[in-house]
């Protein structure tokens, strides 16, 4: 919650905001901040998750969920 309140101050205009959450709470968190945000315009409306190979390697990743943003 403190990062995405920062978020505006520390991405500069035309940069890339992406958020990589490992739990529903964070990932609602952050779905909500974003969909919600005027300084943030997020590039896709769904989360992109690992395939199904980087979970066979990095079983941590399965929960992985990261959201893509641009600063306006």
């Amino acid at each position: 919650r403190r990062f995405l309140k920062k978020a505006p101050q520390v991405v500069k205009k035309g940069g890339v905001l992406m958020i990589i959450t490992y739990h529903s709470i964070e990932d609602r968190e952050a779905k909500k901040y974003l969909k919600n945000s005027e300084e943030f315009e997020v590039l896709k409306p769904f989360p992109i998750k690992p395939s199904q190979k980087e979970v066979e390697e990095t079983p941590n990743a399965k929960s992985a969920k990261m959201r893509v943003a641009i600063r306006r």
